[in-house]
């Protein structure tokens, strides 16, 4: 049995796949053959597959049923981290008619780490003041972040917009409020 993750840090909220692999070495065929993989707490399971069998969720069994000398199967766990830390998952065969003969290789194990995410960062409107007059534009840009931001500027033409810049225009002169998400 062989495990592997990818990737193996990720962020609360974020996915991550196990991969479990068990391969027949021989020397005859193998028949029954189960493996099970509980997941550690801290992760939740979001889908599965396999090449070959059936996975139980709610037990962790995977019913792999027969494999041929050299032959392989695999078990894709696809997780989401709910908590912080490391995780580490571990898979055994538990079952095969014939017993395995090299009981060495039947149990494996693979870590993920779940980290907190970034801090969002901060996004300010430049410059963070402008004296307008009556009937002038005034233009701002959103500086910091990424992405695509939204403007609200109740006094203004347009009062709202979206993008990485923002143009309203004022009817009277004062302080003018403009907020950027």
């Amino acid at each position: 049995v062989k495990k592997s993750v990818l990737p193996s840090l990720i962020q609360i909220g974020q996915t991550a796949t196990f991969v479990i692999t068990i391969t027949n070495y021989g020397p005859v065929s193998a028949a029954g053959v189960t493996v099970r993989d509980t997941l550690p707490s801290g992760v939740s399971l979001v889908s599965h597959s396999a090449t070959q069998g059936t996975f139980t969720a709610q037990t962790g069994v995977w019913s792999v049923g027969n494999l041929a000398v050299n032959a392989s199967a695999e078990l894709h766990l696809v997780v989401k981290g709910e908590t912080l830390g490391t995780k580490t998952n571990t898979v055994v065969l538990t079952a095969s008619i014939p017993n395995d003969t090299n009981p060495a290789n039947n149990q494996a194990e693979a870590s993920l780490t779940v980290v907190g995410q970034p801090a969002a960062p901060d996004v300010v409107c430049a410059p963070t003041t402008q004296s307008v007059r009556a009937n002038q534009v005034a233009v701002l840009v959103a500086v910091g972040g990424t992405g695509t931001y939204a403007w609200s500027a109740p006094e203004a033409t347009p009062s709202s917009g979206t993008g990485n810049s923002f143009s309203p225009s004022y009817t009277s002169l004062g302080s003018k409020t403009v907020t950027v998400t």
